[in-house]
Order: C-alpha cells, then sequence, then structure tokens
C-alpha cells in the first residue's frame, strides 16, 4: 500500500513538473488589424471562406525575405511558390496546424499556438504561416487540384508560459513589420496539377542529363 501511495505521488509530482515547465506561445490572430494589407487575398479578392493555417517556425531570420518576395511578385503561382520557398528552407520546422477555420473578409484566428522549442521560452522567433483555402488539413490540401495556398514569414515576439509575464502577443505587430512597416497581405495561388508537376520534374531531369553530356 505504502509503494502505491508512493508511486501515485511521484506521478503526482512528475506531472506538476510537466505544467510547470516553460515554453513559448504566440496568438496566432490579426482581428485588431486595421490595415486591408494584411489580409488574406485570392484571385484579385480578399478570401473570405474556409481555411486551415500552419506554423512554421526558425531560429534566425534567414531567407524569410525571400518568402516574402515570392509571396508579393504578383504573378498567378506567387502563394505557392512562397510557399516553396519556405519549405525548401530546412530551417523551418512545422509547429502547428489547424484546419477547418472560417474568415470574415481577410482575417485569421487560429488561436493560442505553442512553441516549445523556442529557446530561451518567451524569447523572439520568425514564425512562417501557410494558409490554404480548404477546411481540410494541409496534406489533403496539397493533394487536391484547385486547392490555393500561400506563406508568409516574419519576426515575431512571443510569451512564455510560466509564469505568464502578460497578455500572449499576436501575429499583428510581426505581420506589420513588413514593407516598411504597412504590413503585407498573403497571397493565395492555386497549386498546379500533379501532371505539371511531373512535367517540370522530366524537364529539369533533361536539362541536367544535357549538362552532364556538354
Amino acid at each position: 500500500m505504502k509503494r502505491l501511495v508512493l508511486t501515485g505521488l511521484a506521478l503526482f509530482a512528475f506531472t506538476l513538473g510537466v505544467l510547470a515547465q516553460d515554453s513559448s506561445q504566440v496568438l496566432i490572430d490579426n482581428t485588431a488589424a486595421t490595415t486591408l494589407s494584411q489580409g488574406v487575398y485570392a484571385g484579385g479578392t480578399y478570401y473570405a471562406g474556409s481555411y486551415g493555417v500552419a506554423v512554421y517556425e526558425a531560429p534566425s531570420a534567414t531567407a524569410f525575405a525571400a518568402i516574402n518576395t515570392a509571396d508579393a511578385n504578383g504573378t498567378a503561382t506567387a502563394g505557392y511558390q512562397a510557399y516553396n520557398a519556405l519549405v525548401g528552407n530546412s530551417a523551418f520546422l512545422k509547429e502547428a496546424e489547424v484546419d477547418g477555420l472560417s474568415t470574415a473578409g481577410y482575417y485569421i484566428s487560429a488561436g493560442i499556438v505553442n512553441l516549445p522549442d523556442v529557446s530561451p521560452a518567451g524569447s523572439a522567433v520568425v514564425l512562417g504561416l501557410v494558409v490554404w483555402n480548404t477546411s481540410g488539413t494541409l496534406a489533403s490540401a496539397l493533394s487536391t487540384t484547385g486547392t490555393k495556398i500561400g506563406a508568409l514569414a516574419f519576426p515575431q515576439a512571443t510569451e512564455n508560459t510560466h509564469p505568464p509575464e502578460g497578455p500572449v502577443p499576436d501575429i499583428t505587430a510581426g505581420w506589420l513589420s513588413l514593407n516598411g512597416g504597412t504590413g503585407q497581405e498573403l497571397v493565395l495561388s492555386p497549386i498546379p496539377e500533379p501532371g505539371t508537376l511531373a512535367l517540370a520534374g522530366l524537364g529539369l531531369a533533361a536539362l541536367l542529363i544535357f549538362r552532364r553530356r556538354k
């Protein structure tokens, strides 16, 4: 009986220790923004409907400017190119995904996201946001023809969850750090059909073979 009680107390203490561990968190919410340039933009208008958002983080600002340049280049595939620039940078790690959300106009409101590997807890981080225009997961969006996707990255303050020091900072300030403080809309553009991607891959392979022979 004594052994059982001691085991229970040990587990209880361990649970409290886990709950008390430091962690960073950020509020994925820009509903307080007053600038339309913080909107989600698709096909010439601000997007309203179901969407999902995945949060990435990086230890430094390496290459995040290239992601935003791709997003803002105005082409039909701008958002998809920005997504590729994000996931193509090995420094970015997926931290959270929320799907099945709905936006009234151009806002993103996905709640608090924990970033346990931001160290020290509560320090600034570079966030990458991936947004797509369906209610399913990112994996299902990437495999569905016609889905639109986009990505942005920006420096972002976080909050230490233990002990809490104040309100959890949201993405508004970080997002507004783009373009000299004016913010930047997040462009959604179609994911190419699998056949298009396959042709592009064959073309690249042929080019490499040609170069080797030359």
